[in-house]
């Protein structure tokens, strides 16, 4: 395998960001690990300070800030080929994940190596309308791995772990579509100028997909929708 690190973002969640790195130590004992430890008050510096001594990892610390954000000045900075993502939250069960992954990247063309997340319609379960959200296809980034060339090649161009929405109703207008997404509760600065309409106007058009007006939209895998969400890492996983 290439030269690998794991790495741990803990932020004020030391009980369950210690059974992850415990689960790493455990089932994959030969990688390197770090702890990033963002703004660690003084009983969590102590603590894992103690424990990286016991169970062999490195830890820095971080101010809080975004996920996304965090992740661009991570692989920005990185000097290892690839980098293992683990949230403060995951545990590694299976001794035979990290070694399974690791084997992908033994072709040069392979970017990652993990689990996808998407694409699919949002709906109640989170929250939103049916019909007029759609999740963009990323890295299921609990558990991922990156080789760190590759992306640092995608931040170069532009791109950023950060999420961010694509307000698509007109295509070719993105201010447009961005105003014309204000019809959907909460999803921008428009909405609350929508809330603030006439309650006849808002009744007849919140959270309406406008189905026949489709072909203004950009197609997202055969689908049309009003506004697609762009979770954290989404826009260097496309």
């Amino acid at each position: 395998m290439a030269d690998l690190v794991a790495v741990v973002i803990n932020v004020h969640t030391d009980l369950v960001a210690t059974l992850a790195l415990v689960s790493l130590r455990r089932n994959a004992p030969d990688v390197p690990l770090r702890l990033v430890n963002c703004e660690p008050s003084p009983t969590s510096r102590d603590y894992f300070a103690d424990l990286a001594i016991k169970f062999d990892f490195e830890v820095v610390e971080e101010n809080i800030g975004p996920h996304g954000e965090a992740l661009d000045r991570l692989f920005r900075a990185e000097s290892a080929d690839l980098v293992l993502l683990l949230d403060s939250d995951a545990e590694v069960l299976d001794p035979d994940l990290v070694p399974k992954c690791g084997a992908f990247f033994e072709n040069d063309q392979v970017f990652g190596a993990g689990f996808v997340h998407g694409p699919a319609w949002l709906g109640e379960a989170q929250g939103r309308p049916d019909g007029g959200g759609y999740y963009q296809e990323r890295a299921w980034l609990p558990f991922a791995i990156f080789r760190t060339e590759m992306v640092q090649e995608a931040l170069q161009a532009g791109h950023s772990f950060a999420h961010f929405i694509v307000y698509n109703d007109v295509a070719a207008s993105p201010r447009l579509s961005s105003l014309l997404a204000g019809r959907f509760p909460n999803l921008n600065h428009h909405s609350l100028h929508f809330a603030r309409l006439p309650e006849l106007f808002r009744t007849r058009w919140q959270s309406r997909p406008f189905k026949n007006l489709a072909w203004l939209r950009r197609d997202y895998y055969g689908q049309r929708p009003n506004y697609v969400y762009y979770d954290t890492g989404a826009s260097v996983y496309q």
